[in-house]
């Protein structure tokens, strides 16, 4: 588990992040500043069951790769912020 909300983090999130561990089981980045695109290295997260992102100021789309890890990985718990400037068609909650 990584708890990393409402600590007023800024800036983008490090690609390093999603190469940390396969065995996270959560990540919780929401109530921060936030900024650009989800990296892309988040599709590697395999046993990721939780991934909150929202209330921040993340750009782009969440993308294919990311959604495959609800369809067929554990990921069942996806929430973002697609009314800003984010896109995602999987997600489970979007604020």
């Amino acid at each position: 588990l990584l708890f990393f909300f409402s600590k007023g983090a800024d800036g983008t999130i490090p690609q390093q992040l999603g190469q940390l561990t396969n065995n996270l089981v959560s990540l919780n980045l929401q109530d921060n500043k936030l900024e650009g695109e989800i990296p892309s290295s988040f599709q590697d997260l395999v046993s990721l069951e939780s991934l909150r992102l929202y209330n921040n100021e993340l750009t782009g789309e969440v993308t294919a790769e990311l959604c495959l890890l609800k369809y067929s990985h554990k990921l069942s718990y996806l929430a973002v912020d697609c009314q800003s400037e984010l896109e995602c068609e999987c997600c489970d909650k979007c604020y």
